[in-house]
């Protein structure tokens, strides 16, 4: 064999591997899933008349019957970070004392990192609900929790 006839063999045997591994990456490329669509929030959940037997106030707001549904429930950590994180509010959950209750929480209604209420519990229960009404975190309005509904403390 003449060394041009080799040269060329070898020339085209390398050009040919080259589109082979172009064709394999592209059709590699093709096959792959597309991106993930964004995540899209699901609607907040509207508020409901009071089920017959509940013994919370129709008044309640989503955020506040979201919030005694997992009191109802024992910890099983000392802290919960955005307990509900596909609704509009975020709510933090602490237990900083040893038991089998929260001691307190707080709510950010608007998830703009500051907090718009911090809730003192008793017993695992609403006590206190001190709020900052220009979410400037200064909490100038204070609710008490009486007989399952928030009544406003007097100034």
């Amino acid at each position: 064999m003449r060394f041009t006839t080799f040269r060329n063999l070898v020339a085209a045997g390398a050009a040919t591997l080259g589109l082979g591994i172009v064709g394999g990456g592209v059709a590699l490329y093709r096959a792959l899933p597309d991106a993930p669509a964004p995540a899209v929030r699901p609607a907040p959940t509207p508020v409901a008349p009071t089920p017959a037997g509940d013994p919370r106030d129709a008044s309640l707001r989503p955020v506040d019957r979201s919030i005694l549904d997992v009191l109802a429930h024992p910890p099983a950590s000392d802290k919960i970070k955005d307990a509900f994180p596909h609704e509009t509010y975020k709510v933090n959950l602490y237990r900083d004392t040893p038991g089998a209750v929260w001691t307190r929480l707080k709510v950010d209604l608007d998830r703009d990192d500051l907090d718009d209420e911090k809730w003192d519990l008793t017993n695992g229960q609403p006590a206190k609900r001190h709020v900052s009404s220009k979410d400037d975190g200064t909490y100038d309005l204070e609710y008490r929790w009486d007989g399952g509904k928030w009544l406003q403390k007097a100034p």
